[in-house]
């Protein structure tokens, strides 16, 4: 955990210096976390809740569709799969870019 957040930590500084939310360093902490700890449902969960909140929820459904496309990117990329990650990607891109987000989801 210390070396969780030492992360948070410098990444705060850099988002101080540069004039960004401090909010995001720790979303790259916890996301960061769940990856390396292997916990998919906290994963899915900390992914889909990036997206609603930058979605808004009366777009709920393209919050799902979002994070389902994003974790298929990564798990076909893991595969080497560059076609099904390309595809992937322009339907994520597709579908965010379709409802024009006052704000777009972390992409760390």
């Amino acid at each position: 955990m210390q070396f969780y957040h030492q992360v948070k930590d410098k990444l705060t500084q850099v988002e101080t210096i540069l004039g960004y939310q401090t909010s995001i360093a720790i979303h790259q902490m916890k996301w960061w976390m769940y990856f390396r700890h292997r916990q998919k449902l906290q994963v899915i969960i900390h992914l889909f809740l990036q997206h609603l909140k930058a979605v808004g929820l009366i777009n709920l459904l393209t919050a799902i569709k979002l994070t389902y496309f994003l974790i298929e990117i990564g798990r076909v990329h893991k595969s080497r799969d560059t076609e099904t990650t390309k595809h992937n990607a322009i339907q994520y891109w597709t579908e965010l870019l379709k409802i024009k987000p006052p704000q777009y989801p972390y992409l760390g």
